[in-house]
């Protein structure tokens, strides 16, 4: 039994764009956000002292962090959950 996630990874092109878009410096400095989800989630880097430490799915409408889910403890954590059908919701 798992989730299906169905998510799109921005054009390195586009990132700065949607990040300015979406106010996302406005609101917080220790995110960029890399893609979306079809629930207008954003998916999202943390960083502490320049260094990703998470990713997070965050509301495109709330930067607050309490309202950021760990999706990963690295880019490569996010990306071996998605590949193993792993929940984001536990």
């Amino acid at each position: 039994d798992f989730d299906v996630h169905i998510i799109t990874m921005w054009d390195l092109f586009d990132i700065v764009e949607f990040n300015q878009d979406y106010l996302v410096s406005e609101s917080t400095e220790k995110v960029l956000l890399i893609g979306n989800n079809v629930s207008s989630e954003g998916i999202g880097f943390h960083f502490d002292n320049d260094i990703i430490d998470k990713v997070y799915l965050i509301p495109l409408t709330d930067f607050s962090e309490e309202n950021f889910i760990e999706i990963g403890v690295s880019f490569s954590d996010f990306l071996r959950r998605l590949r193993n059908g792993e929940s984001w919701f536990k």
